[in-house]
């Protein structure tokens, strides 16, 4: 079988790139992703989202490198695939089962399996809770890049739906993705979205909201009070080595579409 950490440390030095470089696209510091490679703890979505990003960074001229940037994504496709079969097909000890749990608990590339009536994280947060129905509506898509899709059209349908208890209540749950509020929300983090209706009324200032502007940017802020009583300011929460890259910005509030609160995110647990 492929060792998928080898082949990350190989298509590094195909591509050139220090920790500093391949982990800041997974919203890492190159020591942090220089220990997960040795301890082998980075989740599969987190392997998955880098073998992304990687096979679309300029790989033209070493084509060998793209080939193993694709070889390693099928293999961590093949294993997101197979992990989600075993549980569901139930062909597992409880002994495997509980192993196979506790390893992928709280990776967004298993949300899906909230999804299947069958499935035993489905049974085991049924336990926890009496007061799920079918939980809350996952999108498998980026806020920055497609929520129009799902706030524009109500035939859109769900990839599935999560019941967990940081996210009871919300309207979405999306992925983030961008290194702009790193220190609190990491790229590829799911994220819980509640409609703010009435915020022209009232907004509680000083919490993460995601945004749509009305010419149809998307973001996630911090929104503060601005100097200007008709603009809010935002602020971003990225890593201390990136503060230079994401200033302060006023927004003028009738530029605002929709407001979200974002009341959860993976990253919590």
């Amino acid at each position: 079988m492929r060792d998928i950490y080898e082949d990350i440390k190989s298509i590094k030095k195909g591509l050139k790139l220090n920790n500093d470089e391949i982990g800041g696209l997974i919203n890492k510091s190159g020591d942090a992703f220089r220990k997960a490679v040795g301890r082998k703890s980075l989740s599969d979505f987190e392997i998955k989202e880098l073998l992304k990003f990687l096979s679309g960074m300029n790989t033209e001229k070493n084509p060998e490198v793209l080939l193993e940037i694709q070889e390693a994504l099928n293999t961590i496709r093949k294993k997101i695939h197979k992990n989600k079969q075993l549980l569901r097909d139930k062909i597992l000890t409880i002994e495997e089962e509980s192993n196979l749990l506790d390893e992928i608990k709280g990776d967004p590339a298993y949300f899906d399996i909230f999804s299947d009536e069958e499935s035993p994280i489905v049974n085991l947060v049924q336990e926890q809770s009496d007061n799920y129905n079918k939980g809350v509506p996952y999108y498998d898509l980026d806020f920055t890049a497609s929520f129009l899709e799902v706030e524009n059209n109500q035939d859109v349908k769900p990839d599935s739906y999560i019941s967990h208890p940081f996210f009871k209540g919300c309207d979405y749950v999306v992925r983030a993705s961008g290194q702009s509020m790193a220190k609190v929300i990491r790229h590829g983090d799911a994220i819980g979205l509640i409609k703010i209706n009435d915020w022209q009324e009232f907004l509680p200032l000083g919490e993460i909201y995601a945004i749509v502007t009305r010419n149809g940017f998307r973001m996630i802020k911090v929104i503060t009070k601005s100097d200007d009583p008709k603009s809010f300011k935002l602020i971003s929460k990225p890593s201390n080595g990136k503060l230079g890259e994401f200033p302060e910005q006023d927004i003028k509030k009738e530029s605002i579409l929709s407001i979200f609160k974002v009341q959860a995110s993976s990253h919590l647990f």
